[in-house]
């Protein structure tokens, strides 16, 4: 992670603490949601490694963000 949201995840529980990954998903559906599909992607992937080591594939959390990435990266230009 680099530029400005790197103190969002750089303290408290780690990169793979539950909330960080949320907060990894949330951001993404930001930015999706504003049109910035480019930058969606790198934070559905990275929440999505983290929450398959996390809490495993088949973790409804884990299918949620999946499903969020598919859906982004189908609007890709």
């Amino acid at each position: 992670m680099s530029g400005r949201w790197r103190p969002l995840y750089g303290s408290g529980g780690g990169e793979d603490h539950p909330n960080t990954l949320m907060s990894q998903n949330n951001l993404a559906v930001a930015c999706w949601a504003s049109g910035q599909v480019a930058r969606a992607l790198p934070l559905y992937e990275r929440a999505l490694a983290g929450y398959v080591r996390v809490l495993g594939e088949g973790h409804p959390t884990t299918r949620i963000v999946r499903d969020n990435l598919s859906a982004a990266r189908a609007e890709e230009p």
